[in-house]
């Protein structure tokens, strides 16, 4: 029991003109970051050819459980040291090649999570639609 989300999240490399660059630190960033993984959500993770997209269906979403203080922390991670930081690469604007997508859909029709970067191209939304059976 207890209540449920969907969990949708999208980690990329934007296609740029430093786009092979920003993939290298993208793959090392990601490799180093994934080690500690809680075994139990690493299954949700998925490789795309620009980055990694993760998806949890009918998850207890509790900021307080440790996956999802680790899928946080992580995300956090994320922005700070690619999204936001300026200087790497020596302040090029290499940052801008990276960007974070996340939603979150609770079981109420109003619950619904957005987080994005800025340079986030939009890929991820949200939709609900009414079925009849």
């Amino acid at each position: 029991m207890g209540y449920r989300s969907e969990v949708g999240a999208l980690f990329y490399v934007r296609d740029t003109s430093d786009n092979a660059k920003a993939k290298a630190i993208f793959d090392m960033w990601w490799q180093a970051n994934m080690e500690n993984c809680p075994s139990d959500r690493i299954d949700e993770f998925f490789r795309e050819d620009n980055g990694w997209r993760f998806h949890a269906v009918d998850i207890k979403w509790y900021g307080s459980y440790a996956d999802v203080t680790w899928f946080n922390n992580m995300a956090q991670r994320f922005l700070d040291e690619l999204c936001h930081n300026q200087q790497l690469d020596g302040g090029s604007g290499l940052n801008k090649s990276f960007a974070y997508e996340f939603a979150r859909v609770g079981e109420e029709l109003d619950d619904n999570e957005y987080d994005r970067s800025e340079d986030a191209e939009w890929r991820l939304s949200v939709q609900r639609s009414l079925m009849f059976d």
